[in-house]
């Protein structure tokens, strides 16, 4: 597989050329190339050319898919060049897993795609973050609460914290990535009690921290149907190695209070029993996120529309 940074472009932008079928091989070539380019940028962007372009082996899918998870949150945008209108469909394939900006250009549209892959990021003017140790004084005293000894000064507080829903959301996130390990559950149990959905892609990074941590979170999971398992699943690629994430995942996936999105995970857990789960889940995971969100045809499809 080909690939270069295109000459003269700004120092950010790296060029890669695909075309015939992707082996685990051209794989091995592209990576150093990456990891480089982010070692010296930071954040990247991508033009993806497809010449000529068939799909990929099986060993390759499953190193691009590793790939993706690990580097995929330092590209901000990828312009993809393509041929065919299958491959328009990577623009889905891309979604479940990174925050870049992906947009599909016909193979006449390089100015095009240029043109926008160099464009300056903006961010709304509203979205201008708190500081992070404005605490008001009463989430300040109940967050103390939870740090006591007493199960009853804990129980009183995490109750009142829950009810305060989004007022105490992001101050209790913030403890929740602490150091006190009884603070951290005691958060944990909080976001969870709030049953909101807004609440899951916090409680998903707790499935990481330790057994008791990652199993209050995945049952707090359980409570919130297609927000809980999506956030599940995206943390299943970021940390498919951990194994507290492996077993809370699970946990929350087979036991998901809407019937229908459990049905739809029986896949994942699947994967989560299988002898290589580390390998298997984040398959499962991808497809799974893919179907949930509308994203198009299963793997099969893709795989024979890939190949025609």
């Amino acid at each position: 597989m080909p690939f270069s940074m295109r000459e003269g472009a700004a120092d950010d932008i790296l060029e890669v050329a695909v075309s015939g079928k992707l082996t685990r091989a051209d794989y091995a070539d592209l990576v150093p190339t990456v990891e480089h380019l982010i070692e010296e940028q930071g954040k990247i962007r991508v033009l993806l050319r497809m010449q000529d372009f068939h799909g990929w082996t099986a060993g390759a899918l499953w190193d691009e898919i590793k790939l993706d998870v690990k580097h995929l949150r330092h590209i901000q945008r990828i312009a993809i060049l393509g041929e065919k209108a299958w491959q328009r469909g990577l623009t889905a394939f891309f979604a479940p897993f990174t925050k870049a900006t992906v947009r599909y250009f016909a193979a006449d549209q390089t100015e095009a795609a240029n043109a926008w892959l160099v464009e300056e990021e903006t961010a709304p003017a509203d979205t201008e973050t708190p500081d992070p140790g404005n605490v008001p004084p009463e989430i300040a005293a109940l967050l103390h609460g939870l740090a006591s000894p007493s199960v009853a000064t804990c129980t009183q507080a995490r109750a009142a914290l829950a009810g305060m829903g989004m007022a105490a959301l992001p101050h209790l996130v913030r403890a929740a990535r602490g150091v006190n390990h009884h603070l951290r559950w005691e958060a944990t149990k909080t976001l969870a009690e709030m049953k909101d959905p807004v609440a899951a892609p916090a409680l998903a990074r707790q499935l990481e921290d330790s057994f008791s941590i990652s199993w209050a979170a995945a049952e707090g999971l359980t409570h919130l149907g297609q927000a809980g398992a999506e956030a599940v699943l995206q943390q299943l690629l970021e940390s498919s190695n951990s194994y507290n994430t492996r077993i809370g995942a699970r946990h929350a996936l087979s036991n998901i209070r809407d019937l229908g999105v459990r049905q739809r995970m029986k896949p994942v857990v699947t994967a989560l029993d299988d002898a290589a789960p580390i390998q298997q889940a984040p398959v499962a995971a991808i497809e799974a996120l893919r179907m949930i969100r509308g994203h198009g045809a299963s793997a099969a499809d893709t795989e024979g529309s890939a190949q025609s």
